[in-house]
């Protein structure tokens, strides 16, 4: 490959090599595209990898265009994090792969469906069955909601993606799994079954997504006869924004460090706590970078098969939908506040520069600030909760 492939800004491998199930069963070369080549309802994973829309947008990168599909890979190095794109870069050197532009199969993400024991403040029902009734409660309020309908691959889809999967067993390298809550869906174990017994786990790294959830015997038995486990705990914030954010009464040492600590025993596995950061735990940000990089950092906080810098992968995910939960209901009395104890903290400096892109990104906007308030209104009355209780420092935010 020549390097002035390298050097171009939109230069991104994903949709030669990738294959993504998102949400709700839409097809697409990575998580962070917004668009589809179909859904595995009625599409096949060989029909949308060979789509004509695929070789647009394989067309439209060669060219050196950003696609407004992949806005937020742009958005996000931008900020200077990491992004999907330059993670798909990654996976070239990583697998010594001479890529010549000829289309071949070599990650594979999937979420078998958006069953999940959770309903985190910042998420939607298209990853979490739980939240269905927290949007149909805003759906009376006049909000715009998602209303994604239960999704599961069937029966009959899972034998055609093992198909699709085993066609490709020479160059799959790199399994994604997402939810929902991994952990507790059963075609997760069945998935795995199923690539020990094609003995393609031994050539393969498997990287999944969970809140914590204790996993089964059975489940950490075939986790180790993978090549690599990266284990993606989601942390959401600490103490009290923890419980509020993820409405339970236990606390995230109780739910996710012993969970964590048992996969970071594997021989095979590195664990990576991956916060979300939205406009409830932007307060939280030192004791977070504290807990995931200071306190309990395991072998790596990141994942460092995959070369990130420490910083650069705990602070990478935001939330960008909807935008009353991004750093836009902050004005600039708030935002001087924001900063000035950003400031004091002890975050390294890569991870406040992220947050002031963040902001930046996000100028407030009044809307926003008005239906943040109504939207925490509305989930604290039904949860028996109050923010400012939590953190009284959103009190101007909520009475301006």
């Amino acid at each position: 490959m020549s390097k002035a492939d390298y050097d171009k800004k939109t230069f991104c491998p994903a949709p030669w090599m990738s294959v993504e199930i998102g949400e709700s069963g839409q097809l697409r070369p990575c998580c962070v595209y917004y668009g589809s080549f179909g859904n595995i309802r009625d599409t096949s994973l060989s029909a949308a990898f060979n789509s004509e829309k695929n070789a647009q947008l394989r067309e439209m990168l060669r060219r050196d265009q950003w696609p407004k599909e992949c806005w937020h890979c742009s958005n996000g190095e931008y900020m200077g994090s990491t992004s999907r794109r330059t993670e798909y870069i990654e996976y070239l050197h990583k697998y010594d792969i001479d890529f010549d532009y000829r289309p071949g199969l070599v990650a594979f993400v999937v979420r078998f469906s958006n069953l999940c024991n959770l309903a985190c403040r910042h998420c939607k029902s298209g990853n979490s069955t739980k939240w269905v009734k927290y949007e149909n409660l805003l759906a009376e309020k006049g909000f715009e909601v998602e209303a994604a309908s239960p999704f599961s691959i069937t029966g009959q889809g899972m034998e055609e993606m093992e198909g699709f999967l085993l066609a490709h067993r020479q160059t799959l390298r790199s399994v994604t799994v997402k939810g929902g809550e991994p952990i507790i869906e059963p075609q997760f174990t069945r998935f795995l079954k199923f690539l020990v017994k094609s003995e393609m786990a031994k050539n393969i790294d498997l990287v999944f997504f969970t809140n914590g959830t204790k996993p089964s015997s059975e489940i950490m038995e075939l986790l180790g006869q993978f090549a690599f486990i990266g284990a993606l705990v989601s942390v959401e914030g600490t103490g009290p924004i923890y419980q509020y954010i993820r409405n339970n009464k236990t606390t995230l040492e109780e739910d996710v460090l012993e969970t964590a600590t048992s996969y970071s025993r594997l021989p095979n596995a590195r664990v990576a706590w991956r916060p979300t950061f939205c406009a409830y735990n932007l307060w939280d940000i030192e004791n977070l970078y504290k807990f995931c990089c200071v306190d309990y950092p395991f072998n790596t906080v990141n994942l460092d098969r995959y070369e990130h810098r420490v910083l650069g992968h705990f602070i990478q995910q935001r939330v960008d939908y909807p935008r009353y939960l991004t750093p836009g209901i902050f004005d600039t009395e708030a935002r001087e506040e924001y900063f000035q104890f950003l400031e004091q903290t002890t975050v390294e400096e890569q991870g406040k520069e992220f947050i002031r892109k963040y902001f930046k990104l996000y100028p407030f906007n009044e809307e926003w600030r008005r239906e943040f308030v109504e939207f925490t209104a509305t989930l604290d009355e039904a949860q028996g909760k109050s923010l400012v209780n939590v953190e009284p420092r959103f009190k101007a935010v909520l009475q301006r």
